[in-house]
């Protein structure tokens, strides 16, 4: 049938040649094929396809950069298919944080029970997510990158925004670093403003920001979803890339320092006993401990420190991973990972120096234990120190002591709480004299060596109360040692009584422990002693500063639950 509205010149095929992509000869009115078979022959004005313009091809990259933001944030990551329930399977490595922050610290979730539940937890920080966008930006990365080289460098991740980092970034070199100076806060902030390739590990950057979030009221609800970042990172750098030679960086290295020191502070032991055993192995790995030694009998792991400051940034890192093993070794009773006979890497220089780029000479643990150099101790150095005497004293890293022919207390036990003493003495006698209060009010490392020196001295003298319990000793040997512990205790009320307006975020992780010890004496006083007001009193005083710390520091929560049980037969009330 012949279409009298179809244009005269026509270069399109017919309609029923095209349907069946046959070539059409386009004769007029009706094609060779259409004609032979008898069919209707139309012919269709259509116009030619163009291009579209360029500023079209403008408009719609907008529109498609704005939708892939928009699916991210609402996926936050494109290889996660979350569905609409909020459900969040427990493997997930990009956690979404929320960007609300204004909720007191009373409301917000307790960590200690949702971090092994993510799904609760995290849930709702999905839904505020996606209620407020205002903390949060979408890095997008060089297309065709490896997941391997994505994986620590934070190309296509995900982050905070600048503000919110930045604030981070302040409040952990203000209120965290002090306690774990192990970073070098200048060349950070440098290297943090530098491409993604060349920025701090991921893993590091969330556990700086989980250490702050934690120390801060503002941000506190934050500290557990980036903790999970963080440690997925963690694990994901020590599987995703080759044979796990990458993880043999200082940045991984302090990530995983950082990381065991949250797990203990959280009280999730069993995964800080795993942490710290991690983070210790790595250390030894990376040759960290023999630092300042000869080299050419060592397989070093690790490029050799371009300057000072990183060589003195390396030293701190080792020290570091030294007194966190030896705080789990005192907690929980395992061997220390580093051998302390092995160690060659000098204690770490004083903080002045190290910020100032100024370099500095440092005496080993060894020479420090043999009574010579107590006096260029720097206040680090003092709390490795302090850990190293700790260690000594604790009852499982040491030998029982035997006892004589006739039941008693035989000389080389008798003798070990002067062998202590030497060690102690000549310590105390040439520390600096700013370390001696109150010049060191504000020095929180100062403050926690310390309370573990006098920690350490009761630990020493209470074994020799027990042994003199056992065994036939004099009564000057158990009155000696008892008053020993009572004066040991009493100077660490001294220590809280004069510093006690310092922030609890500032301290150290292990800080309730030492006070615990001191309440413990004065609970075995008040069994001997029952109506005795003073001890009474300083006990009291224990037990308030234990309870102001416990919102910071839950293993003062955990020392006060084993307090009560010592305190009810100790007072003999309920």
């Amino acid at each position: 049938m012949e279409n009298r509205d179809r244009p005269q010149l026509n270069d399109n095929a017919c309609t029923w040649c095209r349907r069946r992509k046959l070539k059409c000869d386009r004769n007029q009115p009706r094609c060779g094929l259409c004609l032979r078979l008898g069919k209707d022959c139309i012919y269709k004005a259509m116009s030619k396809r163009s291009s579209p313009k360029r500023k079209l091809l403008q408009d719609l990259d907008i529109r498609l950069t704005k939708i892939e933001e928009l699916l991210k944030e609402k996926h936050y990551c494109p290889e996660l298919q979350l569905s609409s329930s909020s459900s969040l399977p427990e493997n997930q490595h990009n956690i979404p944080l929320s960007g609300h922050f204004d909720f007191p610290l009373s409301q917000s979730p307790r960590f200690e029970s949702s971090l092994f539940d993510p799904t609760q937890h995290f849930a709702n920080g999905i839904e505020a997510c996606l209620a407020s966008h205002t903390h949060f930006k979408v890095i997008s990365g060089t297309p065709g990158a490896s997941h391997s080289k994505s994986v620590g460098s934070g190309s296509g991740e995900q982050l905070p925004s600048k503000d919110l980092i930045r604030a981070l970034d302040n409040i952990f070199f203000e209120k965290v670093y002090p306690s774990i100076p192990i970073i070098h806060p200048r060349r950070f902030f440098v290297n943090s403003s530098l491409s993604a390739s060349s920025r701090p590990s991921l893993a590091l950057r969330y556990m700086i920001w989980c250490h702050a979030a934690l120390s801060s009221d503002r941000y506190y609800s934050l500290h557990g979803e980036f903790y999970q970042c963080a440690r997925k990172y963690v694990e994901l750098g020590e599987t995703t890339e080759s044979f796990g030679q990458s993880i043999v960086t200082m940045s991984q290295c302090q990530a995983s320092i950082l990381l065991s020191i949250y797990e203990f502070r959280l009280l999730f032991i069993p995964r800080a006993w795993v942490s710290i055993g991690k983070t210790s192995n790595l250390i030894l790995t990376a040759g960290l401990n023999q630092l300042d030694g000869p080299t050419q009998d060592v397989t070093m792991c690790i490029p050799p420190p371009k300057d000072w400051v990183e060589r003195e940034e390396r030293r701190r890192i080792f020290w570091m991973a030294f007194c966190i093993d030896s705080y789990a070794s005192i907690g929980t009773g395992r061997p220390m990972t580093i051998d302390e006979t092995s160690i060659i890497t000098t204690l770490p220089a004083s903080e002045q120096s190290f910020l100032e780029c100024k370099p500095e000479r440092t005496l080993q643990l060894c020479e420090i234990f043999a009574g010579d150099g107590a006096s260029t101790l720097s206040s680090f150095a003092y709390v490795c120190v302090a850990a190293s005497l700790l260690k000594r004293s604790c009852p499982r890293n040491r030998r029982m002591p035997e006892q004589g022919n006739d039941g008693g207390v035989s000389e080389p036990a008798r003798q070990q709480p002067q062998i202590y003493d030497e060690i102690l003495i000549p310590i105390f006698q040439h520390l600096p004299g700013h370390f001696r209060l109150p010049s060191s009010m504000n020095d929180v490392n100062v403050f926690f060596s310390n309370l573990c020196v006098h920690a350490s001295t009761i630990w020493y003298h209470q074994e020799a109360v027990i042994l003199g319990k056992t065994c036939q000793v004099l009564d000057w040997y158990k009155m000696e040692n008892n008053q020993r512990c009572l004066l040991a205790a009493s100077q660490i009320v001294s220590l809280t009584r004069v510093i006690r307006d310092l922030d609890p975020s500032k301290c150290n992780t292990f800080i309730p422990f030492p006070l615990f010890l001191a309440a413990r004496v004065f609970v075995q006083h008040l069994r001997s002693q029952p109506d005795n007001p003073t001890i009474r009193s300083l006990l009291q005083y224990i037990v308030s500063i234990l309870n102001l710390m416990k919102g910071r520091h839950p293993l003062a929560g955990l020392f006060l639950r084993e307090l009560d049980v010592s305190i009810v037969p100790a007072s003999g009330q309920q």
